[in-house]
């Protein structure tokens, strides 16, 4: 189990709106529960020397991972749908047609 030591400096700076949102938006895509506590994983990250922003890439991958397999889906089920319908015979699409 980690020791965990408390925590007792401050670090204070000043950001714009659009930077505010910005830091806001990134502490949400990895889950962390305040600003403050991604503003101190991403400067330790730097400092230790862990590459940045791996989990915003881990989020981005999974989203295309994600949407590349429901196109596939779609892919599969229209191929599906359209080998039935050109393996019939003249005959049989003009019997369909009649029918209706």
């Amino acid at each position: 189990m980690a020791v965990v030591q408390p925590r007792s400096r401050v670090v204070n700076f000043r950001l714009s709106s659009s930077e505010y949102e910005r830091v806001y938006c990134a502490s949400q895509a990895e889950g962390l529960r305040t600003v403050s506590e991604f503003a101190r994983s991403s400067v330790l990250r730097r400092i230790e020397g862990e590459p940045q922003g791996n989990s915003n890439l881990d989020v981005w991958l999974t989203r295309i991972s994600e949407a590349i397999a429901r196109m596939d889906r779609s892919l599969a089920e229209a191929l599906k749908k359209w080998t039935a319908a050109v393996s019939k015979t003249p005959a049989q699409v003009k019997s369909k047609q009649d029918s209706e």
